[in-house]
């Protein structure tokens, strides 16, 4: 008879747990929606559109903007039934064609996000732990894909240089800070392991998640301004998730289990497996979790001398250096509050979007920076003509 009743509290406590998460998960994904909603109208984009199958490229006026809403209906429904099975799958259908009509929206937090509602919703039995090695894999992978030159030397100081500017001269506090810098990868892929492999360090790990948002928060807002405000809740959500899984003590019954069921295995390949491929090279980079790595193509259009910057539309001019040179992760952040998805394909699609509105298109150019090498900040690039047709 105890059995039975505590095994029945278990349940219950676990069905309460995978409505939190659920909550947790459409409050962020209602907010990112909220936020980058323009990318998922095309009429009203500069950035063209990036199609995995041409034909989805052109949808109608009313049936994007008849998806959006319905999107966001299915994410709100969660909010207040969070275990419902219709608008679980309604969001993943809805998700699944955006991505397949426009590359650029498929970011890392919107795969977290659906991956993590699909599986509190639909996997009862195996949901928490597969969402422990979800999260402790992000962690790990995002922290590995920060060992990198470019991060330790470029990145990380960029970010915090309205706070703090490296001196020409050495210095104590200089040398502290850099070692500070050189610890962030560690601490972030130690969060991951310590989540996954030590369960009775759960306050350890808790406590670990809490410095590291406040640490990216900090990092992100030092500046004064909402640039790429759309990471702010997922760096909130991912904390929240970590707090809980592991909010409750430690026991045999809920370490983390790597075992065969459909739940376990799809999270390994997808978050475990998939990202270690990045390090050689192969898969796209956001899969793997390399936002804010350093360890990334990058891509700017370049203007001819005789363009008129002040015509450029949705004011993207003011985002124009003395160099002439529009960063195409500025402009995305700027029209959508979403980065660029780091793939050549994305580059030269999305950016032809602005040759209608140049008076000199046929000298501007789309510059495209290779990913770095792992020791080194200086990038080889490729030129193109920003506003030639596309060869077959």
């Amino acid at each position: 008879m105890d059995s039975h009743f505590e095994r029945d509290s278990v349940d219950s406590g676990q069905v309460r747990d995978r409505a939190n998460i659920v909550r947790v998960t459409s409050m962020a994904l209602l907010l990112s929606l909220i936020l980058s909603w323009r990318a998922y109208i095309p009429n009203l984009r500069i950035f063209d559109m990036s199609p995995v199958i041409e034909l989805l490229g052109a949808t109608p006026v009313w049936a994007d903007w008849a998806l959006l809403i319905l999107n966001i209906g299915c994410v709100s429904w969660l909010l207040i039934k969070p275990l419902q099975p219709v608008p679980a799958f309604g969001l993943f259908a809805c998700t699944v064609f955006w991505v397949l009509q426009d590359l650029l929206r498929f970011q890392p937090y919107t795969y977290m996000y659906v991956f993590t509602i699909l599986l509190a919703v639909f996997f009862t039995a195996h949901a928490i732990n597969a969402l422990k090695i979800m999260v402790a894999s992000v962690y790990v992978w995002a922290g590995v894909h920060k060992i990198n030159a470019t991060f330790f030397l470029d990145l990380f100081p960029g970010l915090i240089e309205p706070f703090y500017k490296f001196p020409k001269e050495p210095s104590l506090l200089a040398a502290l800070i850099a070692l500070a810098i050189f610890t962030v990868p560690l601490f972030e892929a130690g969060i991951g392991l310590l989540l996954l492999f030590f369960p009775r360090q759960r306050r350890l790990t808790i406590l670990m998640a809490f410095i590291m948002l406040v640490v990216v928060l900090i990092c992100l807002g030092l500046d004064g301004e909402t640039w790429n405000l759309i990471v702010w809740p997922w760096n909130i959500y991912l904390f929240l998730l970590v707090f809980a899984l592991l909010a409750k003590s430690a026991s045999v019954d809920n370490k983390v289990r790597f075992g065969f069921d459909t739940a376990t295995v799809a999270t390994i390949v997808l978050f475990s497996i998939a990202p270690a491929l990045a390090l050689f090279g192969w898969g796209h980079s956001y899969p793997s979790f390399k936002l804010y790595s350093g360890n990334t193509k990058r891509a700017e259009v370049i203007f001819s001398e005789h363009e008129t910057l002040t015509g450029l539309p949705n004011n993207l001019g003011q985002l124009v250096g003395r160099a002439r040179r529009l960063p195409l992760v500025d402009w995305t952040a700027h029209e959508f509050e979403l980065v660029v998805y780091p793939e050549t394909y994305v580059f030269r699609r999305g950016a032809k979007g602005l040759c209608p509105y140049l008076s000199d298109g046929q000298h501007a150019l789309l510059r495209i920076y290779d990913q770095p090498v792992f020791n080194r900040i200086d990038q080889t690039y490729q030129d193109f003509p920003l506003c030639a047709a596309e060869s077959n």
